[in-house]
């Protein structure tokens, strides 16, 4: 017997080293398949046309975010040149083979580094359009607006990109010293992927969750893995498992971030210490009453039937419960199209969500002024954390309300005031004092004038989105804010331009137009007094520019010499929007 225990002991410290040389082993290259992904309306949304004509409001862009990864992965070798020296080089039929099915191969490793992420950030350059190339570094994170990258499909609306992407871990046995032991079986996950609409894209380049089955049978095999279970089930029979409160406190942090939303809710009920780490952690970063997985998650939960009314389900006493254990957690906050919403039903989560980063009550028609005020207290913690702001639709907010969210919440960098018919030149002053708003919609405003509309474009110097859609009293277009050739202008970073349905709109607008060096994409629909001269003119402007959406919906003072003028000039063009426009001659 004593012999029998020696030998065992002999035997165990070379299975010992091999279980550890497979523990370190660090997957070869990541393969990013890009399943699908479109870019389109959050809601729906009708343009109003004849129901023979169709309007696509979703736009297929899965080669797009393709060329974006191999975009990235060649900004990152740049940087990184001496680790990505070492990294294999694949033929060109292996490359056409990937190209045909949107696959991407990455490193595994950044700077010796394992890397969660790569990050898809398009940034505007400075000497012009044509050197634009994403932004993948960590320092750097401004970025622009969606619509400027995939175009926009649906003016005037909430647009997300959704993504589906495979991640693969792939394992050889180059190294010689690891030929010895068993190749790891590659690991693969899904993943879906929603992004709003200015909010950083970036895809996980490295797997996080593993199936701990396939970690076992990959160190200890298969015969092992069976003897271990039958073990431990037969242990755990004899022995009664129990956790103590302070373990409790250690592992149920760690073991939250894995759990979906309702397993995390249901963790408060199980006693007092898990209740108090629940709401200490949050249970949700994200809540979005139109994502349907959040409601597949409550349909499943609480009833199992498969209407599709989102409403039945989605509450109000599911909001206030997610919100009441969110305090902590919740940055995102999507409200948008849920009318049955109460002012009391916000109102007693404001003051305690401490990382509010984007909040959207667009439609919610309960809400006024008073929403706004509380936002805007100092005592709050939204004054200072808030970036995003959607007020689309919501008709009881006044001047009032606008002025006390400008006065205090500077900070600012997306604010949506489309179709909010009782803000006049009084409120739409102080906008001016938002200094790094990066997007603005002002859809619909139709008594805002050149007041205020020139005071915001000279100031708001680091506008990329403006959207003047309906503002009919507009008379002319100002970007510039003096003579000084110093004094950094809005017309620098604008990107994304909406001028639709501006009826006084004059071909001499295209001067104005055409001196933006950054502009990415023009609509102009619906501007009925422009010309063939507006559009020779800009297009003349444009020629060195990178021009890559235009949109000339419904102008139908325009002819065949438009059409020339756009062919000659603006070779660059992602899409051309020429519905409803009757060319003659």
């Amino acid at each position: 017997m004593h012999c029998g225990d020696k030998k065992k002991r002999s035997t165990s410290p070379p299975r010992r080293r091999q279980r550890n040389d497979l523990h370190r082993r660090r997957p070869t290259e990541i393969i990013i398949k890009i399943i699908s992904a479109a870019y389109g309306p959050c809601e729906e949304c009708d343009y109003g046309d004849s129901d023979d004509v169709t309007i696509p409001l979703t736009r297929d862009c899965a080669r797009f975010i393709r060329e974006m990864l191999i975009l990235a992965l060649k900004r990152e070798e740049q940087e990184l040149e001496n680790e990505h020296r070492q990294f294999p080089k694949h033929s060109e039929q292996q490359q056409k083979q990937d190209k045909c099915n949107n696959v991407v191969r990455a490193p595994p490793t950044v700077d010796g580094k394992i890397q969660g992420f790569i990050y898809l950030v398009p940034l505007p350059s400075s000497s012009g359009r044509k050197n634009m190339t994403p932004a993948l570094g960590r320092k750097e994170r401004e970025f622009v607006s969606m619509n400027a990258v995939f175009g926009d499909p649906c003016p005037g609306t909430s647009k997300r990109l959704e993504i589906s992407y495979k991640v693969t871990e792939v394992f050889t046995s180059s190294d010689s010293t690891l030929r010895t032991t068993p190749s790891p079986r590659p690991r693969t996950e899904i993943h879906r992927a929603i992004f709003a609409e200015h909010e950083i894209v970036k895809l996980r380049r490295c797997l996080t969750t593993m199936n701990s089955t396939t970690l076992i049978e990959d160190e200890y095999g298969e015969d092992e893995l069976e003897n271990s279970t039958s073990t431990s089930c037969s242990s755990s029979d004899q022995i009664p498992w129990q956790l103590q409160p302070e373990t409790s406190e250690i592992i149920l942090p760690i073991v939250l971030p894995f759990l979906d939303l309702w397993e995390r809710m249901q963790c408060r009920l199980i006693c007092r210490c898990w209740k108090k780490i629940v709401q200490e952690c949050g249970v949700s970063q994200t809540i979005d009453v139109n994502d349907k997985s959040m409601i597949k998650i409550i349909r499943t939960t609480n009833t199992g039937e498969t209407n599709n009314n989102n409403n039945n389900y989605f509450t109000r006493s599911i909001l206030r419960g997610l919100l009441a254990y969110s305090y902590s957690s919740l940055r995102s906050l999507f409200l948008s199209g849920f009318e049955e919403l109460q002012k009391e039903d916000l109102h007693s989560a404001i003051p305690h969500l401490k990382n509010l980063y984007a909040l959207d009550v667009s439609r919610c028609h309960h809400l006024d002024d008073s929403t706004l005020q509380l936002l805007a207290r100092p005592d709050v913690p939204s004054s200072s954390t808030l970036r995003v702001l959607y007020l689309k639709s919501v008709r009881r907010i006044t001047d009032v309300g606008l002025k006390a969210i400008c006065h205090s919440n500077k900070k600012l960098e997306v604010l949506d005031l489309s179709q909010l018919t009782s803000i006049t030149d009084e409120g739409g002053r102080c906008i001016q004092q938002l200094t790094k708003l990066r997007a603005l919609f002002l859809r619909d405003n139709w008594r805002l004038t050149n007041e205020s509309l020139d005071a915001i474009t000279t100031t708001c110097v680091k506008l990329e989105q403006l959207t003047l859609w309906g503002c009919v009293r507009l008379r002319h277009l100002k970007f510039d804010s003096g003579n000084d050739i110093n004094t950094t202008n809005t017309s620098d970073r604008l990107v994304i331009l909406n001028l639709w349905g501006i009826h006084d709109l004059q071909d001499d607008a295209a001067h104005a137009l055409s001196n933006l060096p950054n502009l990415n994409s023009l609509i102009v629909s619906e501007c009925h007094r422009l010309t063939d001269r507006f559009v020779q003119t800009f297009a003349e402007g444009m020629k060195e520019r990178y021009l890559q959406h235009f949109d000339l919906r419904y102008l139908k003072r325009i002819t065949d010499t438009a059409i020339v003028a756009i062919a000659l000039n603006l070779r660059d063009l992602f899409s051309l929007d020429l519905t409803f426009v009757q060319t003659n001659r």
